[in-house]
C-alpha cells in the first residue's frame, strides 16, 4: 500500500542461479530479527550489479567514497578568490538537487520495475501462502523510474560576494545536503516498506525463483518509510574566517555531499533488492493481479 506524502523534500547483470526445489506449501513466519544476505541471493538479475546487504551499503560498492576518507588536500593550492567561492557553492547546491531528487523518487512510490528481478523472497513478504516449484526462466532486469534531478536556478552569480557571511551560507547549504544523504541512506538501511510500494504493482518478476504465492489474504499494510533528519549540529559561526583554509574545509563537506548523493543514485539505478525492504512488511494488496497462483 502507498501513502503518497511528502516527507522531506548498462546491461543486466546476473546473480546465479536457483535449483528446482519440490512444492512445499507453507505460511512466511520470517521474524524482524532475521540476519540479511550480505551478498547477492542467486537468480537475482539487477540492471547492475548490486551492493547487497542493509540499505545496499551506498558507498565504494558503486565507486563513491562517502566522504570519511577524503583527502585533506592543500589550502596553499586554493585561492581565496570569488570565483572558487561560486565553484564552491555550485557543488552544494547540486548536491541538494541530488537529495531532493532521491527523496522524491522514494516518496512517489516504489513500482515493481524499481526492484530487481527476482529480489523477493519469503522474508520479504508477509501473511502469505507461499510454496516451492521448479525455477522457471532468469527474471528480467528493472527498469528503474528515472531520478528528476532539477536544473540549476536561474540566481544572480554577480550578487555573490568573498566574505565571511557568503562562506557561512554555503557551508551551511553543504551541510544540510550531507545531512539529507545520511537521513536518506539510514531510511535504505532502516528498510523501505510495504506502504512505500504503490498497490497492485508488483510482479512475479520480482519474486525469487521458484517462490510461488498460493495465498495472499488482505492484511493491515505496514507505515511507510520516512526520512528522518538528524538535529542540526550547533557548529560555531563566529569561528568561520575568512581564509583559503575554510574555503577549503567548504569545498570538502560539499564534495563528499555530492559523493554521498551520487552513491544513492547509483543504488536506485541498479534496482532495489531484498535487503531494502523490511521484513514481512510486503503484503498482498502490493501484488499485481495474477501473481498469486493458488
Amino acid at each position: 500500500m502507498m501513502r503518497r506524502t511528502l516527507r522531506f523534500a548498462g546491461g543486466a547483470a546476473v546473480i546465479g542461479t536457483i535449483a528446482a526445489a519440490a512444492a512445499t506449501a507453507q505460511t512466511t513466519t520470517t521474524t524482524a530479527t532475521q540476519a540479511r544476505p550480505a551478498t547477492a541471493p542467486a537468480g537475482v538479475v539487477c540492471a547492475t550489479p548490486p551492493a547487497y546487504g542493509p540499505g545496499g551499503g551506498m558507498g565504494p560498492q558503486y565507486g563513491f567514497n562517502g566522504g570519511e576518507n577524503a583527502k585533506k588536500g592543500n589550502a596553499a593550492k586554493v585561492a581565496l578568490t570569488r570565483n572558487q567561492l561560486l565553484i564552491n557553492q555550485r557543488i552544494s547546491q547540486a548536491a541538494i538537487r541530488r537529495v531532493n531528487a532521491v527523496q522524491q523518487w522514494l516518496d512517489a512510490g516504489v513500482v515493481g520495475t524499481d526492484i530487481c528481478g527476482g529480489a523477493l523472497a519469503a522474508e520479504d513478504l508477509g501473511g502469505m501462502t507461499l510454496s516451492t516449484e521448479p525455477a522457471g526462466p532468469l527474471p528480467k532486469p528493472p527498469t528503474p523510474r528515472a531520478l528528476d534531478v532539477k536544473g540549476v536556478g536561474g540566481g544572480n552569480p554577480g550578487k555573490v560576494k568573498l566574505s565571511r557571511d557568503q562562506l557561512l551560507i554555503n557551508q551551511r547549504i553543504s551541510q544540510e545536503a550531507v545531512r539529507r544523504s545520511n537521513a536518506l541512506r539510514k531510511r535504505l538501511e532502516t528498510g523501505l516498506t510495504g506502504g512505500d510500494v504503490k498497490d497492485g504493482t508488483i510482479v512475479a518478476n520480482n519474486l525469487r525463483q521458484g517462490l510461488r504465492i498460493m495465498k495472499a489474504p488482505a492484511v493491515t499494510p505496514a507505515a511507510a518509510s520516512t526520512t528522518v533528519l538528524a538535529p542540526k549540529a550547533a557548529g560555531n559561526p563566529a569561528g568561520i574566517r575568512l581564509s583559503a583554509g575554510q574555503l577549503l574545509i567548504n569545498q570538502r563537506i560539499s564534495q563528499a555531499a555530492v559523493r554521498r548523493s551520487n552513491g544513492l543514485m547509483a543504488h536506485l539505478r541498479t534496482g532495489l533488492n531484498g535487503s531494502d525492504f523490511r521484513v514481512n512488511t510486503i503484503t498482498g494488496v502490493d501484488l499485481a493481479p495474477g501473481v498469486v497462483r493458488p
